[in-house]
């Protein structure tokens, strides 16, 4: 806890570690602010579904609203591509099966 994990290229911008049960969670974030939490929950075929969760809090009346807002928007699919990233690494697959199980469900 209290380890700032770095999100700029130049790793002077991060998100301080607040809590952590090593291997199963960790929340980031500001408490009272913003917080995003990762949990791994073992699911009986052995397999592991990662699970993530972002609360903010907003200031309806600070002018800085409307940007929050198009953040949010663009959120999903920042994380989406995240999620898919961290699959093939889990599941050390290759950039051409992930794609091909993709067409195959239909995304």
């Amino acid at each position: 806890m209290g380890d700032v994990l770095a999100i700029s290229p130049d790793g002077k911008k991060g998100i301080r570690v607040i809590a952590a049960d090593k291997p199963q969670s960790m929340i980031w974030g500001t408490p009272g602010q913003t917080t995003w939490s990762w949990a791994l929950n073992p699911l009986p075929d052995g397999s592991t579904r990662l699970v993530t969760r972002i609360r903010a809090v907003y200031h309806w009346v600070s002018p800085t609203i409307v940007s929050s807002m198009l953040i949010e928007f663009a959120d999903i699919w920042m994380i989406r591509k995240m999620l898919l990233n961290v699959k093939v690494r889990a599941e050390g697959m290759e950039r051409s099966q992930v794609l091909a199980q993709r067409l195959a469900l239909g995304r």
